[in-house]
């Protein structure tokens, strides 16, 4: 069963409606998708943070390095 969706309008600055847009296009998805997505990770991080983890990255050097988000 699909999910009802509903319609939004939202006012952003200009850069951050570039980055959409280029984000969009990279992943050849659509504007929705991006913000989805995004709204997806910001529920995971919120997540990670209320248990007391931690967020963690890799660079291609195998170096790894906390993310830091407040």
């Amino acid at each position: 069963m699909a999910e009802d969706t509903v319609k939004i309008s939202a006012n952003l600055p200009q850069g951050t409606y570039d980055l959409m847009r280029w984000i969009a296009s990279e992943r050849g998805t659509t504007l929705t998708e991006v913000l989805r997505r995004a709204v997806q990770h910001e529920a995971f991080i919120l997540d990670v943070q209320k248990e007391g983890g931690k967020l963690l990255t890799e660079d291609g050097n195998g170096r790894i390095n906390q993310v830091v988000i407040r």
